[in-house]
């Protein structure tokens, strides 16, 4: 039996279409970095893979973004 350090990984279902879904949102494909200055979000949307940085100045939108997990919609 062999040690994989990845094998207890979580993983997130995607869904794919033909056409992009009007009101789509992008995805959070990776655990949110979060500390006192920022949350950053490594996001998939229809534009690509994307990098979002949100501001701890920013009050509603830093508390939102620090409950998000791998998988959640965000919409920006």
């Amino acid at each position: 039996s062999a040690v994989v350090p990845f094998e207890d990984e979580s993983y997130a279902w995607i869904a794919v279409a033909r056409q992009p879904h009007p009101l789509a949102h992008a995805r959070v494909l990776a655990p949110p970095h979060v500390n006192k200055v920022a949350v950053t979000l490594k996001l998939c949307s229809a534009a690509g893979l994307t990098q979002s940085i949100i501001a701890s100045r920013s009050k509603p939108a830093y508390k939102r973004a620090k409950k998000l997990r791998w998988g959640d919609t965000f919409d920006g």
